[in-house]
């Protein structure tokens, strides 16, 4: 039994789905095109800390 929480945004919801789909077929899945650039790790991180410290 699988459940997946709607939304709004129709590409997380997409790529959300398909990832279920993988790991219950015992695939990975990686929603990211070809070449895409990747999120900035270092920009990733500073907003975590500032979240951290935003909420303590």
């Amino acid at each position: 039994v699988a459940l997946l929480e709607g939304g709004y945004d129709l590409e997380a919801l997409r790529d959300s789905t398909a990832a279920l789909i993988s790991a219950l077929g015992g695939e990975s899945f990686y929603p990211e095109a070809p070449g895409r650039v990747r999120p900035d790790r270092d920009l990733i991180d500073a907003m975590a800390q500032l979240r951290t410290r935003a909420l303590d």
